[in-house]
């Protein structure tokens, strides 16, 4: 996925799509929680948000961030991308997302570039805590986004500490009014449209976080679910645990190549549902679907 570097301004002028933010308000309402969403085509700069400057929880959206951090620091000489990090089994993580905890129970020792590809492109958080560690904690992505332009989104805690923090009675309705480690959908989708554009980063790793964008197995039934088979997407998403029958967060990000060869920024989040997994995801899909078959009529 690639654009030339003035195919878009953040800054620029923007049209309502009144249509489109019509049937994504639509589709928005089957859902008994909090949906946000915001979408840009990037080669005419239109937008259609709905609660687009509204704080969402991320969950392992923040990974995305996380790897553009990490990457950077590699491109200054401060990380080297071959650099083997040993993990002991204190550092494995339990509950969540984890493969590498389930595949080397006892630790492992891998480079640094292959805990980034299992932080993106497989969500593993035992990886995203060491990558975490290695470039100063989760302060230093939130200084990163910054001198990226990006003010809306946030990286406060690591995955051991929202394990944490997400249990206990009145867990979840403490970490939905949490302002740390959330985004905005706007904020998001400009992210988004800051990797397509390179991130900051040389030309290598720039291609390093674009293929493991593109190669995640994940989320098949979020952005990608209902677009027409073999449609270039690169998406990092986000799902948080369940309480009492309330999801934390059921999130996607993605950059989508539409037929012709334009591109658009998407990002759903979802925050607070008592729907099942299945109606959460369709909720994304179909948004996805909406603006999509909007701007390739």
């Amino acid at each position: 996925i690639s654009v030339t570097a003035t195919a878009y301004d953040l800054h620029a002028s923007e049209r309502q799509t009144n249509s489109l933010e019509a049937q994504i308000a639509a589709i928005a309402a089957l859902d008994d929680g909090r949906v946000g969403a915001a979408a840009v085509l990037l080669e005419t700069h239109e937008r259609v948000a709905i609660r687009g400057d509204e704080h969402f929880p991320m969950q392992s959206v923040f990974k995305l961030p996380a790897a553009l951090c990490v990457l950077h620091e590699a491109d200054e000489g401060r990380v080297k991308l071959d650099a083997p990090i040993a993990l002991m089994a204190a550092d494995l993580l339990g509950g969540g997302y984890n493969p590498i905890a389930t595949e080397f129970p006892n630790g492992v020792t891998l480079t640094v570039e292959e805990l980034l590809q299992r932080m993106v492109a497989n969500s593993d958080n035992t990886a995203a805590d060491a990558l975490l560690k290695l470039v100063g904690g989760p302060s230093s992505v939130t200084k990163r986004l910054r001198e990226l332009g990006i003010t809306d989104i946030r990286v406060d805690r690591t995955e051991r500490q929202l394990a944490l923090d997400l249990t206990g009675p009145g867990a979840l309705e403490r970490y939905e009014r949490d302002p740390r480690d959330t985004a905005t959908p706007n904020a998001a989708v400009d992210l988004m449209i800051k990797v397509l554009m390179g991130g900051g980063l040389s030309p290598a790793n720039q291609g390093r976080l674009r293929k493991w964008l593109t190669e995640s197995p994940t989320g098949a039934s979020r952005i990608k679910g209902l677009l027409p088979s073999g449609t270039p997407v690169a998406h990092k998403m986000g799902t948080g645990p369940d309480r009492d029958g309330v999801n934390a967060a059921t999130n996607d990000v993605g950059l989508v190549i539409l037929p012709g060869g334009r591109h658009m920024a998407i990002a759903v989040f979802i925050a607070g549902s008592r729907q099942p997994l299945e109606a959460r995801e369709a909720i994304i899909a179909r948004i996805t679907k909406a603006a999509y078959d909007y701007w390739t009529r």
